[in-house]
């Protein structure tokens, strides 16, 4: 677990990141302090370092990054942080364990980058030959969840987006219950969002 302390208790919001599959720890810091300052800066963040992924240990499992993802939420309210002050940020697979999180704990807002209704329902449209839903074993249900969040939700998601389509995000806003937002960049992929 990463989190940025300068200011911790004087500032509103708190970011908990759920970062995507690929995504390492450093490309964070990286895009947080060089390509979006001074505005990410304004208030502190956490992100989770996943088992199996950045030379962490254990195996990466749907499990293991909800398990992740209580332990990095259960390290900020130890630490003095109250739930309405956390905003979870799930990226790409990220925001299954962001909507799982979402579900189980009180938080101030639930923000989704480039996110899928569930695993198999993406696994099922990319290997469309295979009967990929039922014999996929990490599922990520974020579709059969969201209703149940109580949190303000705002999605983001590139028109173009080849790896996860964009109606995958139109169907989890959908979804959800108010209040809710999002916006829909028509120029942007899936690792382009912000560029």
């Amino acid at each position: 677990l990463w989190s940025s302390e300068c200011g911790l208790l004087l500032l509103r919001l708190l970011a908990l990141f759920c970062h995507a599959r690929y995504s390492a720890v450093v490309l964070y810091f990286f895009f947080l302090m060089i390509r979006r300052p001074p505005r990410s800066t304004l208030f502190p963040y956490t992100t989770l370092f996943r088992s199996g992924y950045g030379g962490n240990h254990g195996s990466p499992t749907e499990q293991g990054f909800y398990d992740d993802a209580r332990a990095a939420y259960d390290f900020l309210e130890a630490s003095g942080v109250a739930p309405g002050r956390i905003v979870v940020y799930g990226e790409s697979i990220g925001g299954g364990p962001a909507v799982q999180l979402a579900e189980e704990r009180a938080i101030g807002a639930l923000v989704l980058e480039a996110p899928f209704t569930s695993a198999t329902d993406l696994a099922q449209r990319t290997y469309w030959f295979l009967p990929a839903r039922y014999i996929l074993l990490d599922r990520y249900e974020s579709k059969s969840k969201i209703a149940a969040i109580d949190a303000p939700l705002f999605i983001v998601h590139g028109e173009r987006d080849q790896v996860v389509p964009v109606d995958m995000g139109r169907e989890l806003l959908a979804a959800a219950k108010p209040p809710k937002d999002a916006r829909f960049f028509p120029d942007a992929g899936h690792n382009d969002l912000y560029d």
